[in-house]
């Protein structure tokens, strides 16, 4: 499932959540919502660290400064 997808799904819960007269219910979707954006979270720093790991050159990709007097 992607993150938007994830997104999409925790927004419905979380509105579910609030119109749930149910208190025991109302917890167990909140607590669904609270997991879907840890998830989330999870997935976005992964994919920030993969995208840094990417744009950053290795250590063999980087050439010594020369400086000419």
């Amino acid at each position: 499932m992607s993150i938007e997808a994830l997104g999409t799904l925790a927004a419905n819960v979380a509105l579910k959540g609030e119109a749930e007269p149910d208190m025991l219910r109302k917890r167990g979707l909140l607590a669904l919502h609270a997991r879907l954006l840890d998830e989330i979270g999870a997935r976005c720093r992964a994919k920030a660290v993969a995208m840094t790991r990417r744009s950053s050159p290795s250590p063999r990709e980087i050439q010594p400064e020369t400086h000419e007097r």
